[in-house]
C-alpha cells in the first residue's frame, strides 16, 4: 500500500506517472484525502492541464484551508485559466497566512501584468524582492513588466540581476536581448540571442526573436526562416493548427492542388498578407482561404480561384495548407521584391453607398479617421497604442471632421470625446472590416495607431498616417517615412520612447499643410 511521501518522492525525482498512480490510488480509498488531491493537482497544473488541476484544489482546499501553499498553487491554477483576478484573490488569502513568501507576491505580480496593472506589478516584485533578494524570478518578471512600462534602463538592470544569480536563466537573456532591441542596441542584442542559443539551441523564443530583427533590419532572407520558430514559441497565442496534411513552404509543385491559406495571429496580419494570395493561385493551385469572420466579406474577390471561408466553417478537402504569415517565405520575398500593390483589397459599394448616405457631402474641410488602440492582447500593444488622451491633440485643428472609428470605446475615452465637436465616433456602427474599408474610402485621411485598421487603409489604397513607436514591430522597418508593403502610407516615429507629444506635433503640422491643399484646390476647381 502506497503512502503520500512515496508520491511525493517520485514527484521530486521526476517520476511524475508513478507519483499520478500513487494519487489516484489513495484517492481510490479515501477520496477526501487532502494531500492526494493536492498532489494530483499539482500534477495536473505541471502538464498544462489546468482544467482539472483547478477541481482537484479546490476541493483539496474545501477540506482543509490552513495551507497556503496549497492556496498558492490554486492560484497559479485559476491564472492558467486565465482567472488572473480570481488568482490574484486566492495569492492574497496565502500571503494573508505566509506573508513572507516571495514567491507568492512574485506570482501575484505576474497576473497584475496580465491584468495590466503594471504598476501594481512592479510593487508586488518589489515586495518578493525585499523580503528575498536573490530570488531570480522576480527580477526576472520586474523586467519584463519594465519592458512593457518602456522603462527600458531599469529593465535591463533587473535581468542583469537575475543573470547574476543565474546565469543560466534563458528567459532572462532573450528578453534582455528583446529590451536591448527596444532600444536600437542591436549589437547586444544579437549577442543576447547568440548566448541563449549557445545554451539552448531550440529555444524558439530566441530564435523567433531574432528573426522578428533581423526582419526589422530588412535581412529578410535570415529573418523569414528564424520568423517560422513562432509557432513553438510563447509569443504568439494561437499554436499551428494539427493537420494530416503537410505544410507548404514553396518547395512541391501545386498545379492542380487545393490549398488552405490559413489567417493567424492578428487581423492585420491577414490583411497584410492576403496579397499574396493571388499570386499563389497564379501558380496552378486552387486556394482555399480561412480567415476571421470579420474578414470574410472583404476577402470575397481575392481571386478567381479562391473559396473564402470563415474559422470554424467546414473546410473543403484540401492537399496541402500554409499559414499566411509564411507565404513571404513560401515565395521567397525580399525587400525589394514585397508585392506592394496600391490597392489590392476592395471595397463594397453598397457599404459605401450606406456610408455615404450616413456621412454625406464632403466640405472644403478635411474628414480624417482616426483609430488610437489596437488588440490590448497583444504583447506590445501598451508601446504601439497611442491612446484616445495623446491623439485628442489633433482635434484642435479648425476646419477638420474627425471621425472615430475605434471600435470599442473605455468610459474614460467615451466621456472624453463629449469634450469635441468635431468628432464623430462611428465605431458602435460597424459591424465589419468592409463597414471600415467603406468608411474610409470617403475619407481624405486616415490617421492610426499600429493597428489592423492601418493595415486595412493600406490594403485599400487610402491615404493613411500610421503613428510608430521608437522600436516599431518589424513590418514597418526603421528609419523611413514611407512604407514598402503600402504605397499610399505615410510613417510617424517616435523620436525616443514613449514619446508620443512629438509624433502629434508633427501630424498636426502636416494636417495643416494638407488642409492648405485641399482648399487651394478647391479654389482653383471653382
Amino acid at each position: 500500500m502506497h503512502t503520500i511521501e512515496q508520491a511525493i518522492a517520485a514527484l521530486q525525482n521526476g517520476n511524475i506517472s508513478k507519483a499520478e498512480i500513487i494519487c489516484r490510488e489513495i484517492l481510490q480509498r479515501d477520496g477526501r484525502n487532502f494531500d492526494a488531491l493536492h498532489v494530483l493537482g499539482i500534477i495536473h497544473a505541471q502538464r498544462g492541464q489546468f482544467d482539472k488541476a483547478e477541481p482537484l484544489l479546490r476541493t483539496a482546499l474545501s477540506i482543509d484551508q490552513t495551507m497556503p501553499v496549497c492556496r498558492h498553487n490554486y492560484g497559479k491554477v485559476l491564472c492558467g485559466l486565465d482567472r488572473y483576478q480570481d488568482g490574484i484573490n486566492e495569492f492574497n488569502k496565502a500571503l494573508a497566512q505566509a506573508p513572507n513568501q516571495s514567491s507568492i507576491y512574485s506570482d501575484r505580480g505576474n497576473a497584475e501584468m496580465e491584468l495590466g496593472f503594471f504598476q501594481d506589478a512592479v510593487r508586488s516584485y518589489e515586495k518578493a524582492l525585499s523580503l528575498d533578494p536573490k530570488y531570480a524570478p522576480a527580477h526576472y518578471n520586474r523586467g519584463n513588466v519594465l519592458q512593457k512600462l518602456s522603462r527600458y534602463t531599469e529593465a535591463l538592470a533587473s535581468y542583469d540581476r537575475a543573470l547574476a544569480i543565474n546565469p543560466r536563466y534563458a528567459e532572462a537573456i532573450c528578453n534582455r536581448g528583446i529590451v536591448l532591441r527596444c532600444m536600437k542596441r542591436f549589437d547586444g542584442a544579437f549577442a543576447s540571442f547568440e548566448r541563449v542559443l549557445g545554451m539552448y539551441p531550440d529555444f524558439a523564443e530566441a530564435h523567433f526573436a531574432e528573426g522578428e530583427l533581423r526582419l526589422l533590419l530588412g535581412d529578410f532572407a535570415r529573418g523569414w526562416p528564424k520568423y517560422e520558430w513562432r509557432w513553438k514559441s510563447h509569443s504568439v497565442s494561437s499554436p499551428m493548427p494539427n493537420f494530416v496534411q503537410p505544410l507548404w513552404l514553396g518547395a512541391e509543385a501545386i498545379e492542380g492542388k487545393t490549398l488552405l491559406l490559413h489567417g493567424e495571429q492578428g487581423l492585420g496580419d491577414t490583411i497584410q498578407f492576403c496579397r499574396y494570395v493571388p499570386l499563389v493561385a497564379k501558380r496552378g493551385a486552387r486556394i482555399v482561404l480561412e480567415v476571421d469572420t470579420s474578414l470574410k466579406e472583404l476577402m470575397s474577390d481575392l481571386s478567381a480561384a479562391t473559396t473564402v471561408i470563415a474559422k470554424g466553417e467546414p473546410r473543403p478537402a484540401f492537399h496541402m495548407h500554409c499559414p499566411l504569415a509564411s507565404l513571404p517565405l513560401a515565395l521567397g520575398t525580399r525587400l525589394d521584391t514585397i508585392p506592394a500593390y496600391e490597392r489590392y483589397l476592395s471595397v463594397s459599394r453598397s457599404r459605401a453607398e450606406k456610408w455615404q448616405d450616413r456621412l454625406g457631402r464632403s466640405s472644403s474641410g478635411l474628414r480624417v479617421a482616426v483609430n488610437w488602440a489596437g488588440n490590448p492582447k497583444f504583447r506590445n500593444d501598451l508601446s504601439r497604442s497611442i491612446g484616445l488622451q495623446a491623439l485628442s491633440r489633433l482635434f484642435g485643428n479648425r476646419d477638420t471632421q474627425f471621425y472615430s472609428i475605434q471600435k470599442e470605446l473605455s468610459a474614460d475615452d467615451s466621456e472624453r470625446l463629449k469634450n469635441f465637436s468635431n468628432v464623430i465616433h462611428l465605431g458602435a456602427e460597424i459591424d465589419s472590416f468592409s463597414d471600415t474599408a467603406a468608411i474610409i474610402s470617403l475619407m481624405d485621411l486616415l490617421v492610426s495607431s499600429d493597428t489592423s485598421v492601418a493595415h486595412l487603409a493600406g490594403a485599400i489604397g487610402a491615404p493613411t498616417w500610421t503613428l510608430l513607436s521608437f522600436a516599431p514591430d518589424w513590418r514597418w522597418l526603421l528609419d523611413r517615412e514611407d512604407s514598402p508593403w503600402y504605397p499610399t502610407m505615410r510613417l510617424f516615429r517616435q523620436p525616443e520612447p514613449g514619446n508620443w507629444d512629438s509624433v502629434i506635433a508633427t501630424v498636426s503640422d502636416a494636417l495643416s499643410s494638407l488642409l492648405a491643399a485641399k482648399q487651394r484646390r478647391s479654389v482653383s476647381d471653382r
